[in-house]
């Protein structure tokens, strides 16, 4: 979702009568309508975020289906080869997607197709889809924070010495053990730092949505410090309310780190079976830490430190060289 966020920005200053509608998820709906450049926000349920109610959250899909279709659009742009699909069933004089999401299409339909790169990173791959309406898809958008005008920096006079650090992460081999992140909590709260300890909710064993509550109970049962607050984050509302509260953030690669990215938080973000070169945050000044054979697991708590020590502007100094990437 917000790797998206520089082409519906450009989108939407190609004329004076642009009008961009967006449908997304319920979980993501709600950060999007404060942007003010989208017009309107529609919304489905993935059911595996909807609980035991399926039913309800059918009917629910079905209505948002029949809201977008009251539409008439002169381009839909479309991400997936299922995005495609569904824009078949709306109302659309164009439709845009990469070339190997057309694959199949039957010929009637008139779609432009646009060249996929698989070597690009998603925001470049999603800027591409702006060529045929007349963005310069040679000239690459500004790492500029899409989400910081539309939601400031929380006011709070230690905001500089807040971390958000996230325990989350949907692949196995982008989970950083308990242990480690025992560690650094406990000396970045040593070192003077207030800190954000934040995670998917729900249990571990949930292979639908898995979440991270039972490590965050032991992390508040062996750290003891007014400095660490325990924030478990229900909805992306909530996990963005408490990011604008902070200045940096360390978290495996996900949906955090690009958020706090579009919030213009300075990361330490780890990486193991994911490729930086496609995912790092959209903005400057990061610090990329990648592990070996693809697992963050090998990565180390010195070597998180010392990136900290770097995007914080040396405030902390520990021995030996920075093994990482800035970007």
């Amino acid at each position: 979702m917000i790797c998206t966020l520089p082409l519906i920005s450009a989108l939407s200053n190609l004329g004076e009568h642009t009008e961009i509608d967006v449908l997304t998820n319920s979980y993501v709906s709600p950060i999007l309508s404060k942007i003010a450049h989208i017009r309107r926000v529609f919304h489905y349920q993935k059911l595996k975020h909807g609980g035991p109610n399926k039913l309800r959250i059918c009917i629910q899909s079905v209505r948002s289906y029949f809201s977008v279709r009251a539409v008439f659009y002169d381009y839909i742009i479309c991400f997936s080869s299922r995005d495609l699909a569904l824009s078949l069933l709306l109302r659309g004089k164009n439709r845009i997607t990469y070339v190997k999401a057309a694959r199949g299409l039957i010929g009637s339909f008139r779609v432009t197709k646009v060249p996929w790169h698989a070597e690009s990173h998603e925001v470049i791959r999603a800027w591409s889809l702006g060529g045929p309406l007349g963005l310069n898809v040679d000239s690459p958008p500004m790492k500029t924070p899409q989400l910081a005008p539309f939601y400031p920096k929380a006011s709070s006079g230690t905001l500089s010495d807040r971390i958000a650090i996230q325990l989350s992460a949907r692949k196995i081999g982008q989970r950083w053990p308990t242990e480690k992140y025992l560690e650094l909590i406990s000396r970045l709260s040593a070192s003077g730092y207030a800190i954000s300890v934040l995670w998917a909710p729900g249990s571990g064993s949930n292979r639908f949505h898995p979440g991270d509550d039972d490590k965050a109970r032991y992390l508040a049962s062996r750290i003891n410090s007014p400095k660490v607050n325990f924030v478990r984050t229900l909805e992306l509302a909530s996990l963005l309310a408490e990011l604008q509260r902070c200045q940096f953030i360390i978290s495996p690669d996900g949906g955090a780190a690009h958020i706090a990215a579009a919030l213009d938080l300075r990361s330490v973000i780890l990486f193991g079976n994911s490729d930086p070169a496609h995912w790092a945050p959209w903005n400057d000044g990061n610090i990329i830490l990648t592990g070996a054979a693809g697992r963050v697991d090998t990565i180390s708590v010195e070597s998180v430190l010392r990136g900290f020590e770097a995007v914080s502007g040396g405030v902390i100094s520990l021995p030996g060289s920075l093994q990482s990437t800035v970007s």
